[in-house]
């Protein structure tokens, strides 16, 4: 599986008090695809983004984010899983033209807690956020305008 589109007017949304900020693109990127659809479904329920894609491998979303010619095409956000190839999918993302790692943040979601690759990721001036696995409404808090 290298990619699972999910627009977010296919699914009933949920009404929130304080909805989250509603996103053009997002991607998730995990190789584990329970969390990964687990994920999408809170993201889905909460109407978070127009267009969700989800990815079972940071090369391939990589790849994706580095093709695109438009700036409505670069994804505002995008959920990463440290595990998955996590430090090499920044140093590549940190190659990419300025317009592409102006627009798209990072998020790292990751079963691991190491307080030093907490520290090393949020170093990096594209990551925003770095979360234990598995999304939560309380996470997604911190997005609402």
């Amino acid at each position: 599986m290298q990619a699972i589109h999910i627009n977010s007017f296919e699914m009933e949304p949920i009404a929130h008090q304080g909805q989250p900020r509603k996103f053009q693109k997002v991607f998730m990127v995990d190789n584990n695809t329970l969390d990964s659809l687990n994920n999408a479904e809170l993201l889905s329920k909460r109407d978070f983004a127009e267009e969700l894609t989800l990815f079972s491998s940071s090369a391939s979303a990589l790849e994706c984010i580095s093709k695109t010619r438009k700036l409505n095409d670069v994804p505002d956000l995008v959920f990463l899983n440290l595990d998955l190839n996590g430090f090499e999918f920044l140093s590549r993302f940190s190659e990419l033209n300025d317009f592409t790692r102006k627009r798209c943040k990072i998020v790292i979601l990751t079963s691991a807690t190491n307080e030093k690759d907490r520290k090393k990721c949020l170093m990096n001036r594209n990551v925003v956020q770095y979360f234990p696995k598995q999304l939560n409404d309380r996470m997604l808090e911190q997005f609402i305008n």
